[in-house]
């Protein structure tokens, strides 16, 4: 693997594909590479794989590792896209598995479309947006539309072209990802760049399926179920033993009314959290 600080040097595309991860899902790292391979065997893009201190080796793809340290976050993406040369950022995080073959041509006319467009700010590849949250369906092409300012979740970190200077221009350091969806999307409001979004379900370039009731990736530190299902599919092993497997909590019954106020005399603080989420929702809407 090549130091990440000559890394500008020997890259002269103008597209990396930016893979954020940490050492705690180490373990993710080689299925995420193998898979991406089956599925864009001939990428042509440079990888970063961004997380704390460990190292990593493949021979899928020309990989770069850069360790960002015990830091934040948000510190840590800011720190990669310092180095990094390239105007565009296809970026993942590391339990984005793909299960199907990328549709290139897809890729390639957003890759175009932000290129030729200095306007536009990022393109999100999440196929769930709300089609009310759209401006004009089809706005660029077959592919993308353009997503309302104001739609919750505008920013988030799902996979995505972005243009780096604006990717820099919303992070925050100190942050959380779930923080950098929230105030990200708030500081994304005040900003002149357009953020796309793909207008057909059918038309997801990279085809991932991450959720936590039966989808498949990583939440609260450990896998979810249908990875082994994934993997076994290409050949591809893992101890699933060091992370273990997720096991959903018990819903939490809604508080009544009179619940609620009594949390002004035993806990204030999680009664002005209450009412702060409620805020946001309608500020939102």
């Amino acid at each position: 693997m090549e130091d990440l600080r000559y890394f500008s040097l020997v890259n002269n595309q103008d597209c990396t594909i930016l893979v954020n991860s940490c050492d705690l899902y180490e373990d993710a790292w080689a299925p995420f590479f193998k898979l991406f391979k089956i599925q864009w065997p001939d990428c042509p893009y440079s990888f970063v794989l961004n997380t704390e201190f460990k190292s990593f080796e493949t021979n899928c793809f020309d990989v770069t590792i850069f360790n960002s340290g015990d830091i934040p976050w948000s510190d840590r993406v800011l720190s990669a896209l310092e180095t990094i040369e390239s105007e565009y950022i296809l970026f993942f995080l590391e339990d984005f598995f793909l299960m199907s073959p990328v549709k290139i041509d897809v890729f390639n006319s957003a890759l175009s479309y932000i290129r030729e467009n200095k306007e536009i700010g990022v393109i999100c590849f999440n196929p769930d947006v709300d089609s009310r949250a759209w401006k004009t369906k089809g706005s660029y092409g077959k592919y993308f539309t353009e997503l309302k300012r104001g739609s919750i979740a505008r920013i988030n970190s799902v996979a995505a072209l972005w243009r780096k200077d604006f990717l820099i221009k919303v992070l925050e350091r100190g942050e959380t990802p779930w923080e950098f969806e929230a105030n990200g999307t708030l500081r994304g409001e005040s900003c002149e760049e357009m953020v796309l979004c793909l207008s057909d379900i059918k038309n997801v370039p990279f085809k991932f399926h991450f959720c936590v009731g039966y989808g498949y990736g990583i939440t609260s530190k450990s896998w979810l179920p249908k990875n082994k299902q994934l993997f076994d599919k290409y050949g591809i092993e893992v101890d699933f033993e060091k992370l273990g497997w997720y096991v959903p909590q018990p819903k939490r019954q809604k508080r009544s009314f009179k619940e609620k106020l009594s949390l002004i005399y035993k806990n204030p603080k999680e009664l002005v959290g209450m009412i702060s989420v409620k805020m946001k929702k309608l500020f939102r809407n």
